[in-house]
C-alpha cells in the first residue's frame, strides 16, 4: 500500500486524476474538496505511448531478422548433398 501511495502522490498532481482504471471517490494525496475527474490509466498510457514506440519497432524488426537468420541456419543444416566418391571410398575402406 506504501509504493501504491508513493506513485499516486507523482501521478495526482500531474495528471489531475486518481485510482488506477476507475476514478477513485477522492484523492488520496490532495484535499477531499474536489473529485478526482478520471482515473490515471489513461493519461499515464497516453503520455507513455509515444516514448516507447521507438523500441517496439526495434524489437519487432530485430525478431523479424532472428527468424530469417533461423530459417537460413536451418536450410543449411538440411542440405542432403550426396556423399563424394572420396567419402564414399573411406567408409567401405573403414568396413574391411
Amino acid at each position: 500500500m506504501d509504493s501504491y501511495m508513493k506513485v499516486m502522490n507523482v501521478l495526482e498532481p500531474k495528471f489531475n486524476c486518481s485510482g488506477a482504471c476507475n476514478p477513485a471517490l477522492f484523492y488520496f494525496t490532495r484535499t477531499i474538496a474536489t473529485q478526482p475527474q478520471g482515473g490515471c490509466m489513461k493519461t499515464v498510457t497516453n503520455e507513455l505511448a509515444g516514448t516507447y514506440v521507438f523500441p517496439g519497432y526495434a524489437c519487432i524488426i530485430s525478431s523479424i531478422v532472428m527468424a530469417a537468420i533461423f530459417g537460413f541456419q536451418y536450410l543449411l543444416w538440411c542440405d542432403d548433398a550426396p556423399p563424394s566418391d572420396n567419402q564414399v571410398d573411406d567408409k567401405s575402406k573403414e568396413a574391411e
